[in-house]
């Protein structure tokens, strides 16, 4: 039997079944030569058919239609709505730090007393202390801190009046103290720390700032 690529038991010629059937009936010559023609035609068209290379499965292209590219929506956050109070408490922190501010870029030539003008002990006390000793020392504060709120809540309310607590994260990037050259001394703290400053509603209506705090990490 002859093998061809993808035709399984293929006959090697028609030769080979005419002689079988004379072998088989035995025939004479004239009805061989008319068995012959018919076993070759029959043959051929077995051939044909028996030999025909076997279906290979191809993959079929896959035409994919164009997936439209997906746009992402940004998430918007939505910016807090506060009160009266609240954004006056918000207010007093951020004029405390620009007075704090102008302070410390003024030295040794600022008036450290006037932090009292927005902020109450003992958190007036401490600037107060710090920045004589910055200026002993002829240093001065470079660039501005600055401070976004993110939560205002209320605390207690006493004889001094109402409190509440601005939250928030306090950002130093840019600012750093300074000698009277220039050149930047000390270590500069973490640049963006979460904070919080207690402010007090008194009893007169005015706000000021009474404390600080900052906690571990970053915001």
């Amino acid at each position: 039997m002859t093998s061809i690529p993808g035709v399984d038991n293929c006959p090697e010629g028609v030769g080979n079944g005419v002689e079988w059937i004379s072998e088989l009936f035995h025939v004479g010559e004239d009805t061989m030569n008319k068995l012959k023609y018919i076993t070759i035609t029959v043959a051929l068209v077995g051939i044909l058919a028996a030999c025909s290379p076997t279906a290979s499965s191809s993959p079929s292209a896959s035409v994919s239609s164009p997936v439209p590219a997906t746009k992402s929506t940004p998430t918007l956050t939505p910016t807090p709505q506060w009160t009266d109070e609240e954004q006056a408490a918000i207010d007093s922190v951020q004029k405390y730090i620009q007075v704090w501010t102008t302070i410390g870029q003024g030295l040794p030539d600022s008036n450290v007393a006037q932090i009292r003008d927005v902020a109450g002990d003992p958190i007036a006390n401490d600037t107060q202390d710090l920045m004589t000793q910055w200026a002993a020392k002829g240093w001065h504060l470079e660039g501005a801190p600055s401070f976004v709120p993110s939560l205002v809540t209320p605390g207690a309310l006493d004889y001094q009046g109402q409190r509440y607590h601005v939250s928030g994260c306090y950002i130093i990037t840019g600012s750093y103290l300074a000698d009277s050259s220039g050149n930047e001394v000390g270590t500069r703290g973490t640049e963006r720390s979460p904070g919080t400053y207690e402010v007090i509603q008194a009893t007169s209506g005015t706000y000021y700032v009474t404390d600080d705090s900052t906690e571990e990490g970053t915001c």
